[in-house]
């Protein structure tokens, strides 16, 4: 009796450990199917919406599923081979979606347009394994509580353990195996643990070498690019950072950064060449708009990336300070490696932060702010807001100028660009816009005190800087004050997601009819 009583110990606490296993796996699982998604489909709010959507409806299948197998005297053994089952298809999940994301993403557009194709990865990949992990909690329930009027404090506990569970597979993917491992082998160690679990439930060792089978295979993968580069680009490298899927191109002679899905570039380097032939080159003509002659004496850059706008600003104001701000530092090493990025040269002093956090927390006054933030196609929008623009002036100097890119436009639709100038001219006395003549982006300037076009025209015939006259004559743009007014973006309302596909879907249709 003893000894029984010992195996049904030993076993219930194996119960328990599935349970709490199985939590660290699903949201792991969550944490690194997002990464996995990211160069296909970027990090969007769709994004998140279709895969927590997804994965709730997988959770609650599995939850009814388990409900109606403990009712028909499921035991521990059904428990851990539903388990050592979720493990190996969460193991091979990577392999499983990506058939189905290289195939939706060419179509997949941008928002919600990108539904389908983030729902029907989301099924490849994870159906099956959560659907399983799903069925644990009711199972197991089942198993401890029997008839005992315990059945409450043991409900409790299986909760209690999930959640747990849950907690540690958020924090260790996040702060350990995503970023030091990346997305494949986080699938394999979340599979692993649970797996050891039900191999001992099933008390059949033998199964231990179908996991182990499982390691050598990821090694090699590991090794494999997770996208295909553009077209035309070699890669020259690719890394998962905190914060970014990131490829290193390079097409004739210019050296490119994608970020997640690569629809755009976050710099481009051109060598033994100042400019980029970007808007990035166009920074410096801020100075037309400050009367000052020694401006811009301080210079902070938001969204420091690879470093083309501090390159360019270093080179057209050799005197100035330049404070970098980045919030991923991926980014910067890799510009260290392939787009000479030189820190030493090109930035005097750099933070890793969010470009808000930055603002709010520094005392430094600058003359020139660099607003070019970007998470893929979309402008984070808590630094598109009225109550952003509002720390930026208080972070100016009397004469200061806060320069903005905003991508996509069309030749009919610019309903971001006009948003987010009505959104500085809440703050600001005097707005200007200068438009490219390819129609993606559009810089929009705003001054601490009002500035008249006479006197950016007077500035601009009396410009002394070699690099700002030759912007000058380049040309090749529209340069205008903006006086409209409208709607804005605020902390509480700022659908910038919205604006964005809007003009990303004028944008195509416009190069189509063209």
């Amino acid at each position: 009796m003893r000894v029984s009583d010992n195996m049904k110990t030993s076993n219930n606490i194996l119960v328990y450990l599935a349970v709490f296993f199985g939590g660290t796996a699903v949201m792991a699982f969550e944490l690194a199917a997002s990464r996995l998604f990211a160069p296909y489909y970027g990090t969007s709010l769709y994004v998140w919406a279709g895969l927590i959507g997804a994965l709730l409806f997988f959770l609650s299948v599995g939850n009814y599923t388990g409900g109606r197998m403990s009712r028909s005297g499921a035991g521990a053994k059904r428990l851990f081979a539903l388990l050592l089952t979720a493990s190996i298809f969460g193991a091979v999940a990577p392999f499983a979606a990506l058939p189905v994301m290289r195939a939706t993403s060419t179509f997949a557009g941008s928002g919600g347009q990108m539904l389908p194709g983030i729902l029907a990865s989301t099924m490849a990949a994870l159906a099956v394994p959560l659907v399983l992990l799903g069925c644990l909690l009711p199972i197991s329930t089942g198993i401890l509580t029997g008839d005992t009027d315990d059945a409450g404090r043991i409900v409790g506990i299986l909760n209690a353990l999930s959640t747990l569970g849950c907690i540690v597979g958020i924090f260790v993917s996040t702060l350990v195996t995503i970023p030091y491992l990346g997305t494949r082998m986080t699938f394999l160690v979340f599979s692993l643990a649970p797996a050891a679990i039900a191999v001992v439930g099933l008390a059949r060792p033998a199964q231990a070498v179908v996991l182990l089978l499982f390691a050598p295979t990821f090694m090699f993968s590991s090794r494999l690019p997770l996208r295909q580069p553009p077209p035309g680009h070699v890669r020259l490298a690719e890394r998962e950072t905190p914060y970014n899927y990131v490829q290193i191109t390079e097409h004739d002679d210019f050296v490119t950064m994608l970020v997640n899905q690569g629809w755009l570039s976050y710099s481009r380097y051109r060598k033994n060449t100042i400019r980029s032939g970007s808007y990035r080159d166009y920074f410096p003509l801020s100075e037309t708009l400050s009367g000052d002659e020694h401006f811009p004496r301080n210079i902070c850059i938001l969204g420091l990336a690879g470093g083309t706008a501090a390159r360019v600003l270093r080179h057209a104001f050799p005197d100035a300070r330049i404070v970098g701000v980045e919030i991923d530092p991926g980014l910067i090493e890799l510009s260290e490696q392939y787009m000479g990025l030189d820190l030493d040269a090109m930035i005097d002093e750099i933070f890793i932060s969010d470009g808000r956090t930055f603002l709010r927390n520094t005392a430094e006054k600058f003359d020139l702010i660099i607003v070019d933030v970007y998470t893929q196609e979309y402008i984070p929008f808590h630094m598109a807001t009225v109550e952003f623009f509002e720390i930026v002036s208080d972070r100016l100097t009397p004469g200061g100028v806060v320069a903005m890119n905003v991508a996509w436009r069309s030749a009919k639709e610019w309903s971001l660009p006009e948003r987010c100038a009505n959104t500085l001219r809440q703050v600001f006395p005097t707005v200007y816009i200068q438009m490219f003549n390819r129609k993606i982006n559009t810089l929009l300037y705003a001054t601490k005190k009002a500035v008249t076009l006479d006197q950016v025209s007077a500035n601009r015939r009396s410009e002394t800087n070699s690099y700002t006259r030759q912007l000058l004559q380049l040309g090749n743009y529209v340069f205008r004050t903006y006086g409209g007014e409208g709607p804005y973006f605020t902390d509480d309302l700022a659908p910038v997601e919205q604006f964005t596909n809007n003009s990303i879907k004028m944008f195509f249709a416009s190069r189509i009819t063209e």
